[in-house]
């Protein structure tokens, strides 16, 4: 009945109009019952919502984390496309948040409670702003902004406390001491 198809089993009802279509060349017949090459159907092709995608990525460990197991940037965040393609990147537990909680202000950032930079799990996470993210982490400015007294004891207030060009702080007394040695 169709030569160009290798048997009857292959042979399916088409989407246009009921016509015969080939399933090993998805090409449709047409109207004389021949299959062209220039009628090839195109596959229907339906995307996977984005949420399905994401949980498909999520491994849960041991210590509660759900650690993400797909793309991740520079910095070892979690990078997922919800529209798929090169557009709309983003950080993946910042979207989970978003998909499981509530909306994120521009302004704010998500903190790891667990200090688990592939952690995806909307209860590890807190909403915050970029100082009160910085000052939960370790890192040397942090630990200096917390000091409240210079090395050799003398506290930092707005009397005895000078701003260098880099931003740093500095100690009056201290630097007193150091002009009058010199």
């Amino acid at each position: 009945m169709f030569p160009s198809c290798y048997s009857q089993k292959q042979i399916t009802p088409g989407l246009l109009a009921s016509r015969p279509f080939c399933v090993t060349r998805r090409t449709v017949a047409g109207r004389a019952g021949r299959f062209s090459k220039t009628a090839t159907m195109k596959r229907a092709y339906t995307r996977t919502p984005a949420l399905t995608r994401f949980e498909r990525k999520i491994k849960i460990a041991p210590s509660g984390c759900w650690n993400w197991t797909g793309m991740k940037n520079r910095q070892s965040y979690g990078v997922f496309w919800p529209f798929g393609g090169n557009r709309n990147r983003i950080a993946a537990h910042r979207w989970y948040y978003m998909q499981k909680r509530e909306a994120i202000p521009r302004n704010l950032v998500c903190d790891h409670l667990c200090e688990n930079k592939v952690c995806v799990n909307p209860d590890h996470i807190r909403i915050t702003t970029i100082w009160g993210n910085s000052r939960r982490s370790i890192n040397p400015a942090t630990i200096n902004s917390l000091k409240t007294h210079c090395i050799r004891g003398h506290e930092f207030s707005t009397e005895n406390t000078y701003i260098n060009k880099d931003g740093s702080r500095g100690c009056k007394a201290c630097r007193k001491q150091r002009t009058k040695t010199k």
